[in-house]
Formats: structure tokens, sequence, C-alpha cells
């Protein structure tokens, strides 16, 4: 596969990723997350969003809750014996497996 075709498949999977999460044109907050990037490519991703840079820990005061536990079905049982965070990781570690 030439180089210009796993490019457009790279964006094709992220715009499809962001649709499922239920991204939109009206989205408010957004976590854009690169690891191992350089320098060059964090500024490109700076250039696909548009809004403002917050710092890491002001996520969880703005994060939606009910609506990450609606999508990751997360029961209030669960809540009682696990924190969100990792029921969210456990659900990725998980699925990342099967």
């Amino acid at each position: 596969m030439n180089e210009g075709r796993k490019e457009a498949m790279k964006v094709f999977q992220i715009t499809e990723s962001l649709k499922r999460c239920g991204i939109s044109d009206d989205t408010t907050y957004v976590l854009a997350a690169r690891f191992g990037a350089s320098h060059d490519e964090m500024k490109d991703v700076e250039k696909l969003i548009k809004g403002k840079e917050i710092d890491l820990l002001e996520l969880e005061g703005r994060a939606n809750n009910a609506q990450i536990q609606k999508h990751y079905k997360i029961t209030p049982q669960e809540l009682a014996i696990s924190s969100l965070s990792d029921a969210i990781v456990c659900r990725i570690a998980a699925r990342d497996a099967l």
C-alpha cells in the first residue's frame, strides 16, 4: 500500500472513530492524545482542532460522567468497587485483547 493510501486510511479510521464516540461540529471538549509523537506531529494535530488547549488536570472537572458511564456501560455497582477511570481502562484493554 502506498504512503498516500495509508494516510487516507488513517484519516478515515480516525473520522469514523470520532463519529462512533459522538464527536460532532457542536462538541465542546475533545481530548487528543498522540503517544511518541514528534513536535511536528503534535503541531499537525493542533491544526486539526479549533479551540484552546487546557491543562490535563482540568479534564476531570469538564467530563460528562453520566455520558461516559452510558457509553462504556458502567453500572453504579461497578463504581462502588472501582473508579470510573479504572472501569474505562479495563474495557479498553479487554477490547484490544479480543
